[in-house]
């Protein structure tokens, strides 16, 4: 959260922080509050049902280098307007308002 006045145009988000099962609000505040593309990244990606309103979607650990990028551009993409398709290590959320 301390990063987000710098503008971020995309932030990868830990579900389960420090301080517990926390990310799902750190990322809604970063898409809703910040105007910040969020992924989020766990090993239980079923903890966030449908999604949160205003962020990308969820990567699945554990992952390779190669996912990261393609999941980045793919992240990119997305938030630029442009068409992508999904990498396998990403469930995309719909498109909701924020």
């Amino acid at each position: 959260m301390q990063l987000a006045s710098q503008g971020p145009d995309l932030a990868l988000v830990d579900l389960n922080l420090r301080d517990g099962p926390t990310g799902a609000q750190v990322g809604a505040q970063l898409a809703q509050r910040h105007r910040v593309g969020v992924l989020f990244v766990t090993a239980n990606p079923r903890q966030l049902g449908d999604g949160v309103p205003g962020t990308l979607g969820v990567m699945t650990k554990p992952y390779e280098e190669e996912a990261i990028a393609a999941a980045l551009a793919y992240g990119v993409r997305r938030l630029r307007g442009l068409a992508a398709e999904p990498p396998p290590v990403v469930k995309p959320f719909e498109a909701r308002p924020s």
